[in-house]
């Protein structure tokens, strides 16, 4: 697998970003990294063949604790704030009476892949199992908004509140509500929603329950989750979670982190990406993989290699129009068969028919291209908060002699 190489060599540093985005090296997981990995969940890739993942193999990243189960009776959504002109409080049956509607969304966390960055971030260490595919179901925000007569001249973005809390050190340590604002545009854009049903079913308490914001197409992170209140702001928000989810290429000085912010780039569409459903059999825990063929079969035996591709297509029609394949580690590539689209925000799925031809090792590897002429890069730029990251990847598969008296 390949590593990706940072623009300059950052050490841990002073910085009010430390807390979350102290760089740690790539061989070693701290405490808290280890704790975070075993609170949230990475979809396993072998579900990777199904159109919609099944809820509980969903991914889940929660930033603070899943908050206490309330009674959905007990919910309410408040629109408050001087730039609401009708300022409103919902309930989970007035919003479920609201015209609905389902779509189908790939989300995935900004953070996947982190743990191949060098160095890495001690936040959730995701490989590439941080992204899944459901169908949700919930009502227009921008038809909440105008409800509430937002005034949309004044209003440049909107602030939204979860119900969990933890402690932040930035700017101060307090205790707040996970919070994330959305530019006034996106916002108004009818495919967000404000959903309460995920796969058919009422949202489950690590999803969101009872309701979560849904901006299909952004890294998963701007979903807030148990959100309870909406707050239009006339200037942009830079709390810690919109901090924390942006390309800074250097180590921000915390000396000058208004210029920092200034050099850097919000980290918001999911860029091109595609993963390969390992095939064969694992190799006890981990990545590898091990794949008896009878020797006899060498040359002539098809293995169908299949997986998904995505790339996020809110502000523009974007869409996988190629995937490749290598399975010399890069070396050469082959053109996938891409099926029909399901939804302009759901992953596609993709087939590639490979022969072996001899026994040992290979390498892996697929890649996607949008019809803007993006394309999986073999490394991604280093950041400092390790989101937004692409690359391409290798599975090592190895292909030894079937054993005609094993059972499978």
């Amino acid at each position: 697998m390949s590593a990706s190489t940072p623009t300059s060599t950052p050490t841990a540093v002073s910085s009010p970003l430390a807390d979350l985005s102290s760089p740690t090296d790539l061989g070693s997981f701290t405490r808290r990294e280890v704790w975070n990995a075993n609170v949230n969940a990475g979809m396993p890739l072998e579900v990777l063949d199904r159109d919609i993942t099944p809820t509980g193999l969903h991914y889940v990243l929660s930033h603070f604790d899943v908050p206490s189960a309330s009674a959905p009776d007990s919910w309410r959504l408040c629109l408050t704030g001087p730039l609401f002109r009708s300022p409103l409080e919902i309930n989970l049956r007035e919003l479920k009476a609201r015209p609905c509607r389902t779509l189908r969304v790939t989300l995935e966390c900004a953070g996947n892949g982190r743990s191949f960055m060098h160095p890495h971030v001690r936040s959730q260490p995701w490989l590439d199992n941080g992204v899944s595919t459901a169908e949700w179901t919930g009502c227009s925000l921008a038809d909440l908004l105008r409800d509430a007569k937002l005034d949309t001249e004044r209003a440049c973005e909107l602030l939204f509140r979860g119900e969990d809390r933890g402690v932040l050190t930035f700017p101060r340590r307090h205790v707040a509500p996970y919070e994330r604002s959305l530019p006034l545009a996106a916002a108004m854009n009818s495919d967000v929603l404000l959903v309460y049903s995920m796969n058919g079913s009422p949202l489950e308490p690590q999803h969101g329950a009872p309701v979560r914001l849904l901006v299909p197409g952004y890294y998963g992170m701007a979903s807030v989750k148990w959100v309870r209140e909406i707050r239009a702001l006339d200037k942009p928000f830079l709390g810690l979670q919109m901090l924390a989810y942006r390309i800074f290429h250097e180590v921000p000085d915390p000396a000058d982190l208004s210029g920092a912010i200034a050099k850097s780039h919000p980290c918001d569409e999911i860029l091109v990406k595609a993963l390969l459903k390992p095939p064969g059999y694992p190799l006890d825990l981990a990545q590898d993989r091990i794949l008896p063929i009878g020797p006899e079969e060498l040359g002539a035996h098809r293995v169908l290699l299949e997986g998904r591709a995505w790339v996020g297509a809110f502000t523009m029609e974007r869409k996988v129009v190629r995937v490749e394949v290598s399975v010399d580690d890069g070396a050469h590539w082959a053109d996938a068969v891409l099926e029909p689209a399901s939804g302009r925000y759901a992953w596609v799925k993709w087939t590639f028919w490979w022969t072996p031809h001899e026994l040992g090792k290979y390498s892996l590897s697929c890649r996607a291209h949008d019809n803007c002429g993006n394309t999986q890069p073999r490394s991604s730029q280093w950041n400092f908060c390790n989101v937004a990251v692409n690359e391409f990847r290798s599975c090592v598969v190895e292909v030894i002699p079937a054993d005609p008296d094993a059972h499978t």
